[in-house]
């Protein structure tokens, strides 16, 4: 008998906005690239951005479909999988 009629498979999240971000004025674009890519900044910062500019966008928005695309990768295969392809 099969409990769980369900598998793991590795799915690719792509969210695209642009957010208006406040930086020093003396950055140039090259600067706030580094900040954002290279430097000690975690990238997850950016996830509260994007919370607070979907929330001013759209108050009581409820669906990321516009901003949102998800496609399948392949089917999970176990521990050699987790950071492979990106995923996590």
């Amino acid at each position: 008998m099969v409990e769980n009629n369900k598998k793991k498979v590795i799915l690719h999240v792509k969210i695209d906005v642009k957010i208006v971000d406040e930086v020093p004025a003396d950055w140039d674009g090259e600067t706030v690239d580094f900040y954002w890519g290279e430097s000690s900044n975690c990238k997850s910062n950016i996830l509260e951005m994007i919370d607070l500019y979907l929330d001013s966008v759209n108050p009581n928005m409820e669906c990321l479909c516009p901003y949102a695309e998800i496609t399948y990768v392949k089917d999970y295969e176990g521990e050699k999988d987790v950071n492979a392809e990106g995923a996590q």
